[in-house]
């Protein structure tokens, strides 16, 4: 998978802050290899820890609603959103 990674970079040192949102699992995962990335580039420019919203490392279900329930929602990226604009505190 192509990944611009000198885009991702020049964004994240614009604003200083990161979420990085990803249907799949949060461990193991494209967020966690992106947030590490971030990381390791611009720790000290960070004004705070990079907020990552992704789905529980669960085995996929195969029923919609449970699908559903699995994978991040709006409720999810709101609170991602104000933990960062708080300096990354978990609520």
């Amino acid at each position: 998978m192509p990944l611009d990674k000198d885009a991702i970079l020049k964004s994240v040192a614009k604003t200083r802050r990161a979420i990085v949102l990803d249907e799949g699992a949060i461990i193991d995962g494209v967020s966690a290899e992106i947030a590490a990335m971030i990381q390791e580039n611009l720790f000290s420019d960070l004004k705070g820890p990079v907020v990552r919203v992704a789905a529980q490392p669960i085995p996929p279900p195969h029923s919609p609603p449970l699908v559903d329930a699995m994978v991040p929602d709006v409720n999810q990226v709101v609170d991602a959103v104000m933990r960062l604009a708080e300096g990354g505190k978990i609520r």
